[in-house]
């Protein structure tokens, strides 16, 4: 188990949420967000041909997920809901993820949750 937190902040008010989590490719895994109020919502997903995971917006009651919700637990499991799945993120493990949201003047920016590029060493 990981004591490590990540914060993910992504654009509110979008059609999905890719999680860039390279699992098992064309698996099914099941997918619980709390949030702040400790209501928990699950569903079930199939992994892409790279293992990546996309959460349609339309999944969960409309407007959930934007910038006054507070954070957001992402947890996930694998198919059969109870056995959970460490999500490797940068070369760490973690438990669960934080989900925050906030407005982005954009709509064509993604919600995308990725590690982030190291920097170059010089």
């Amino acid at each position: 188990m990981s004591c490590a937190q990540l914060i993910a902040e992504l654009p509110e008010c979008r059609d999905s949420i890719l999680l860039k989590f390279a699992f098992e490719p064309t698996t099914e895994y099941v997918v619980k967000i709390t949030d702040r109020y400790g209501h928990t919502y699950t569903n079930t997903y199939t992994s892409d041909s790279d293992g990546n995971i996309t959460i349609l917006a339309s999944d969960y009651p409309v407007g959930l997920f934007n910038r006054y919700a507070g954070l957001f637990t992402l947890k996930m499991y694998e198919s059969d809901g109870c056995t959970p799945k460490s999500i490797v993120m940068c070369a760490q493990d973690y438990d669960d993820i934080k989900l925050e949201f906030h407005r982005e003047d954009n709509d064509d920016t993604d919600a995308v949750v990725e590690c982030c590029a190291e920097p170059d060493p010089e």
